[in-house]
């Protein structure tokens, strides 16, 4: 490395530098971005449009799974601060306060309150039962 001239260095560094920047934060934001809009994709195909029992049993393993996404997130002090500032009412999933009074089984306390935040407003009441009715 020595041999070559410091412009053709100084080059590489930067190609070198911001490859790993790419790859450390950007993918990261694009990842995180992704999971929400999956999350946000299920619960208006899925969800939000469903008002049969059965059919919330049978996504049960679904909302499971989003609900240990969401937990990902909030363990997760760099996604939890980009939260935030990009989608303020996430934050409420995250609020211990909702949680420690809630009949809602524990595995899907963040989804419920996800569903109420981002669902149809005149329907939280009814997204909440269906929620305290799964186990």
């Amino acid at each position: 490395m020595d041999t070559l001239p410091t412009v053709l260095l100084n080059e590489i560094w930067n190609m070198y530098w911001y490859d790993i920047y790419k790859i450390t934060v950007i993918d990261e934001i694009k990842q995180l971005n992704k999971m929400l809009n999956k999350i946000n994709t299920f619960m208006i195909n899925h969800f939000y449009k469903n008002t049969s029992e059965l059919y919330d049993k049978q996504i049960s393993y679904y909302l499971k799974y989003y609900n240990e996404e969401l937990r990902k997130i909030r363990d997760n002090k760099g996604y939890y601060l980009l939260c935030q500032f990009n989608n303020p009412k996430i934050n409420y999933c995250f609020n211990k306060s909702l949680h420690s009074h809630s009949r809602v089984n524990n595995n899907y306390q963040f989804i419920a309150i996800y569903s109420i935040m981002f669902g149809i407003p005149c329907m939280r009441y009814q997204y909440w039962y269906r929620f305290e009715e799964l186990q």
